[in-house]
């Protein structure tokens, strides 16, 4: 009978066998983090737009107060408070690659949830509330794994370079994705805008899909660790 599997097993599967550790390619000419990083990025495109849209739904769509759009935009950031101070501990005793996957996939059903009901005229602030909370949680999994799986790509040499990367895309995500978000929600509706976040997901999970296909079932590394 095989012995249950340890928070270090997950770490060595993630970091055994690993694609970018050529110690002389900076993470920027290594194929792996480049396409880990494009997927950080469309990731945190998504974010932006449903950091607007979500708030917009509820005042044009269910004509919401001022103090309920802040309530909600409380329970999208609540997570952050709740969890984010042990989370960490929670996602090392798990595989990052499927955290990051799982995450992916519940965030874009339940906000694909949101256009939905609302064409539906079945959308409540109850249902925005309790949405933002789930959500907010696997937001808070999503960028504990994430930020813990680049070691599992780039060199220890060139982690530095790669966290600043990781840290430009996010800072340009928060100041240029915004306005660009906003005309797209004008032009398409609010509802409709969150449909660009489904999309980022779902673009997120396939790019994950096929790199631990080759990082962990032997197209590069010869072995199989899954």
């Amino acid at each position: 009978m095989p012995a249950p599997r340890t928070a270090e097993d997950n770490n060595e599967e993630e970091t055994s066998g690993s694609v970018g550790t050529t110690p002389d390619v900076a993470p920027w000419r290594d194929p792996d983090f480049v396409r880990l990083w494009i997927a950080q990025a469309s990731g945190l495109i998504g974010v932006q737009f449903s950091i607007l849209a979500v708030p917009l739904v509820a005042i044009y769509t269910l004509h919401a107060s001022a103090s309920t759009v802040a309530l909600i935009g409380v329970f999208f950031n609540l997570p952050w408070v709740i969890f984010g101070l042990f989370i960490g501990v929670v996602v090392d005793r798990f595989s990052r690659r499927k955290t990051l996957i799982i995450a992916d996939i519940v965030r874009a059903l339940l906000l694909a949830a949101i256009p939905v009901t609302a064409w539906l005229g079945s959308l409540t602030i109850g249902q925005l509330l309790a949405l933002g909370v789930v959500v907010g949680a696997f937001d808070v999994c999503w960028m504990t794994a994430y930020r813990s799986y680049v070691p599992a790509v780039v060199a220890p040499a060139h982690l530095d370079q790669a966290y600043a990367a990781v840290g430009a895309s996010d800072a340009v995500s928060r100041t240029a994705v915004p306005t660009i978000a906003g005309v797209v929600i004008q032009i398409v509706s609010a509802p409709a805008g969150l449909v660009v976040k489904t999309v980022t997901d779902n673009s997120d999970v396939d790019w994950y899909a096929h790199h631990c296909s080759q990082q962990f079932f032997g197209s590069r590394s010869g072995s199989y660790h899954l």
